[in-house]
């Protein structure tokens, strides 16, 4: 059944600025980091992670694209939900083609949250052998829609 008051569970849309996120290491689980809010509803979004402060269980969603510039066929790279510091849920992507600029991941989660200690974070991790970036507004406007994380109460 579905809770009768979820216009009152916590909410939130991040995105990144509109330079991305560079540095992103070969074979390293590294924490998204988001530089624009458009909406927080209950103030539960700080330091680039979600904690709930209503107790429940929240739909998670957030997309990734990679500046997969000089990425190979067959090469991949992770999008990943942590929960309290932990892999939760995770979406691994190979490329597909040679030559191609641009890789997008997307991961979905329904998780419970304690309304206090649980919190929620977004990491990315690729084994291309160098270092990557997500994609900038420079090269694909706006950012916004492509790198994102948002979330909500369902229950």
């Amino acid at each position: 059944k579905f809770r009768s008051d979820t216009t009152s569970m916590p909410s939130f849309s991040v995105y990144q600025v509109d330079a991305g996120q560079t540095g992103i290491l070969t074979n390293t689980y590294t924490k998204l980091v988001w530089g624009v809010e458009e909406w927080d509803t209950h103030g539960d979004f700080a330091n680039s992670r979600f904690t709930p402060s209503i107790a429940g269980k929240y739909f998670l969603t957030g997309a990734v694209w990679l500046n997969a510039s000089g990425m190979d066929q067959g090469e991949l790279f992770a999008v990943l939900i942590y929960k309290n510091g932990v892999n939760y849920k995770e979406i691994a992507v190979k490329f597909v083609e040679t030559g191609g600029n641009f890789l997008s991941g997307h991961v979905n989660a329904i998780v419970d949250a304690d309304g206090s200690t649980d919190y929620f974070e977004m990491y990315i991790n690729q084994w291309t052998g160098v270092t990557q970036s997500t994609v900038s507004s420079a090269e694909v406007s706006p950012v916004s829609v492509y790198t994102y994380f948002q979330g909500y109460g369902i229950l």
